[in-house]
């Protein structure tokens, strides 16, 4: 990752790094998608007494549903509620915001839908992991922004991506119901939700490196050129 001549990261080699940054997420992610992504509890519901297995292609291609909130919309069960149609427009606006460097209607958006979400005695807290569904087209973006030297802008978006992955621990419940989408327990997540939290994980690591510690050691070098070259006049 380094010139060999001044021991400092290489125009060529950064830009190796952060293809393979983007290609080992952009694997993680495709993988995540063949794999079981949580297992439901349907015998709530039914008289089945096996769990049911979604891999991650179901949630990518219908979890989307979750931001609009089912209950009102479509006649889901339980499993969304109106207050949360404030909760993610304050989450995408938080980002985007932060991506423009707006740094201060970031904070009030972020602010406004963490106190959304810190009202007690409400539903919102057990329902706002739908937001998770979110971080697929956010990974996307900070792909396309980490390719195209908008390093600030793919941080966030790397750093938002990999909150919302890990706020899907917070569903208890879907509507994953082999009939008319009932509510069903998730009782465990597998493979292909991990792969898709590691898919944003490494954009996060890959990135942090690029923008600290990479920039660290090219500061850190050309102050050492420059000493060198004080020394020999």
């Amino acid at each position: 990752m380094v010139d060999a001549a001044n021991g400092v990261p290489s125009a060529r080699n950064l830009r190796r790094w952060r293809w393979l940054v983007v290609l080992t997420s952009a694997i993680l992610f495709v993988v995540s998608l063949t794999q079981i992504a949580f297992v439901v509890n349907v015998s709530v519901i039914t008289d089945r007494v096996d769990p049911l297995e979604y891999p991650g292609i179901v949630p990518l291609l219908f979890g989307w549903g979750g931001l609009l909130l089912g209950p009102s919309l479509f006649g889901f069960k339980g499993v969304g509620y109106d207050q949360n149609l404030l909760v993610w427009p304050s989450i995408f606006a938080a980002w985007v915001f932060a991506c423009m460097k707006s740094w201060i209607f970031a904070a009030i958006a972020a602010l406004f839908a963490i106190g959304l979400i810190s009202i007690p005695y409400t539903p919102i807290p057990d329902t706002v992991g739908y937001a998770a569904w979110l971080a697929n087209p956010g990974i996307a973006v900070a792909w396309v922004f980490y390719l195209s030297d908008r390093q600030p802008a793919a941080l966030i978006s790397a750093v938002v991506s990999l909150g919302l992955t890990l706020s899907f621990l917070w569903v208890q419940d879907g509507p994953f119901g082999p009939k008319q989408l009932d509510p069903v327990p998730i009782i465990s997540h597998g493979i292909g939700y991990w792969l898709w939290v590691a898919s944003a994980a490494i954009l996060v690591a890959g990135m942090s490196a690029d923008n600290f510690f990479f920039r660290y050691v090219q500061a850190l070098g050309r102050q050492c050129a420059g000493e060198a070259s004080r020394v020999k006049d």
